[in-house]
């Protein structure tokens, strides 16, 4: 679920569930979030280059999927453990189930990316506005 307005402005700690037992994640301030975002490029980033889609005797295939998708749910709970250091990883990792951790690094994600695609997208259109059609030409 997004969060409020108000969660926002007050900085409310995301509220997450592992195991049977409710945590609480502190938002990181901006220069911490810039080096979480780095690191998640870092660790990411190579998976997902790594990923080619290509097509093979006819049929599309996702050369590298499998080993994206082997290594992925570990560099998840690594990274989520990077944001959020003061979580009890063991305890955490021995009882969360990984829908839980999913949706723990769901949120994480939302704050961190999320919420500034529609202004890459504003920005987008402004810098770099698209020409106009030959048709919208011949109008005038």
């Amino acid at each position: 679920m997004p969060r409020t307005e108000e969660e926002k402005l007050t900085q409310s700690p995301l509220k997450v569930k592992f195991g049977e037992i409710q945590y609480t994640i502190k938002l990181l301030p901006v220069l911490k979030s810039r080096d979480w975002r780095a690191k998640v490029e870092q660790e990411l980033g190579p998976m997902v280059a790594g990923i080619q889609p290509m097509a093979v005797a006819g049929r599309f295939v996702i050369a590298g999927l499998s080993t994206a998708i082997a290594r992925f749910p570990e560099k998840m709970c690594d990274l989520l453990f990077a944001y959020a250091e003061d979580l009890p990883k063991d305890k955490i990792l021995a009882e969360a189930t990984e829908e839980q951790i999913d949706l723990a690094f769901s949120q994480l994600w939302e704050i961190a990316f999320a919420n500034f695609l529609p202004q890459l997208s504003i920005a987008k259109e402004m810098l770099n506005p698209r020409a106009p059609s030959p048709s919208a030409n011949s109008l005038n």
